[in-house]
């Protein structure tokens, strides 16, 4: 046997008089035909309800993620095009140096005890024999 209880009461304290809880509101008209989550409904990114409320801002955005995508493909098929001596290469390395570490070692700083290091780490191409 399964008992199973469910207890509704309305609220009568100050705040819940103050701050009456509004079940359904009407949309702005600007926003009327769009979405939160377009995506649910099959509907394309542009239906989100920031392209009702900002559309020409969101379309300098996509307009940028565009060129962004674009040179993030550019960049990586210009990564491919390595020289030889780079697809050799056999194990990582770890090129650790102090502040005066050469120009052609990028990396980031690490500060310890007033002393700044300079870390870089190279990992090798994949090479796959058949």
């Amino acid at each position: 046997m399964k008992i199973s209880w469910q207890i509704t009461a309305v609220r009568q304290d100050a705040f819940a008089k103050a701050h009456p809880l509004i079940v359904e509101q009407a949309k702005p008209a600007r926003e009327r035909g769009f979405y939160r989550n377009p995506e649910l409904f099959g509907q394309p990114a542009e239906r989100q309800t920031e392209w009702g409320r900002r559309p020409q801002q969101m379309e300098r955005m996509k307009v940028t993620r565009e060129r962004q995508k674009v040179a993030a493909r550019q960049r990586f098929m210009h990564s491919h095009d390595q020289p030889a001596r780079a697809v050799n290469k056999e194990q990582p390395s770890l090129a650790v140096a102090a502040c005066g570490a050469p120009k052609t070692n990028p990396g980031w700083g690490l500060g310890l005890g007033g002393t700044t290091l300079r870390a870089s780490v190279s990992y090798p191409l994949l090479r796959l024999t058949g």
